[in-house]
């Protein structure tokens, strides 16, 4: 009883006697054909479990507020271009993926659904967050890679419950001051982006464990040590020119990849990387290796650089 499953049903039409269902509490949708929604969904007030993703959906209506029960909806890979207002209302919601739409903008309403946990927003046409973003205090893990993403508002600095933050393939330059606010965050992807100098408050962030900033611009890495459990930090592909004396406190750091940067010199300190077992120093060609190297090898720590030594 309430559940109905309708996934890969190759429906371009949702039956009619499914309206009639008032208990409904779990509806999947998922990889039909369905373009238009009818007005009859809205009356099926009891959902708590809403799945139309994989269809061609390419409006929303403003009748959604009626489903004030929901805690999960998936909306991803549709053609959806705008979300209404109304959706702010759905303050139930725990779980929202709207990913995968030509969507460019979202309303400030988002703000208002303060329960959610899961918020996907990668692969649409966004420009700008709205600010409102940053009342998402319970947010676990947020999603917006792969759009065209600029700034971070300085309200997502509030987001102090987040685990995982994706945000790679943007045009972000700066998220410094957001992130000292994630004492919760275990792992953080910003590849692919614009990101000139960062300042990691590991002191802050005692959880992160990784840390991924390849293929950026990055010519300046400042790292705030502290009690840290970070085990992977990748900056391959980027401008940096040195790597700052304190990374020799990271004693969880297991995997170090500085590939294709402009390194001259390496800090003596790595040597006290106790745990490392992988520390990638190709294309970095004015290098000059330390001696040290050798002994490194010789503990088992795989080490690649564009010539033996």
């Amino acid at each position: 009883m309430g559940h109905e499953d309708f996934e890969g049903f190759a429906l371009s039409i949702i039956p009619k006697d499914l309206f009639s269902k008032k208990d409904l509490i779990y509806l999947n949708l998922r990889s039909n054909r369905l373009q238009i929604l009818p007005d009859e969904i809205w009356g099926l007030t009891n959902l708590k479990y809403l799945n139309l993703s994989s269809n061609q959906i390419t409006n929303v209506s403003n009748q959604i507020e009626d489903l004030v029960n929901l805690t999960h909806l998936y909306l991803d890979t549709n053609k959806i271009e705008a979300l209404q207002e109304e959706f702010g209302l759905l303050t139930n919601l725990q779980y929202l993926d709207i990913a995968h739409n030509p969507i460019y903008s979202l309303p400030d309403s988002i703000g208002n659904l303060t329960n959610l946990l899961f918020f996907y927003i990668s692969n649409m046409k966004l420009q700008i967050l709205t600010p409102q973003i940053g009342n998402l205090v319970n947010l676990e893990y947020l999603n917006f890679s792969n759009n065209d993403i600029k700034a971070m508002p300085t309200s997502f600095e509030n987001l102090a419950n987040l685990i995982e933050f994706r945000a790679y393939n943007n045009k972000l330059e700066n998220v410094s001051e957001v992130l000292s606010g994630w004492r919760q965050i275990e792992e953080i992807y910003l590849q692919n982006n614009k990101i000139r100098e960062i300042n990691i408050p590991l002191e802050k962030l005692s959880k992160l464990r990784i840390l991924n900033l390849e293929n950026n611009l990055l010519n300046s890495i400042t790292i705030e040590a502290g009690s840290s459990t970070l085990n992977s930090l990748n900056v391959r592909n980027n401008q940096l020119v040195e790597v700052p004396e304190v990374i020799g406190s990271l004693k969880s750091l297991e995997l170090l990849d500085l590939r294709n940067n402009t390194l001259e010199i390496l800090p003596d300190t790595i040597q006290e990387l106790k745990n490392l077992k992988k520390l990638d120093l190709r294309w970095n060609k004015k290098l000059k290796l330390p001696s040290w190297i050798s002994e490194f090898r010789n503990k088992g720590t795989i080490v690649y650089t564009d010539f033996e030594i």
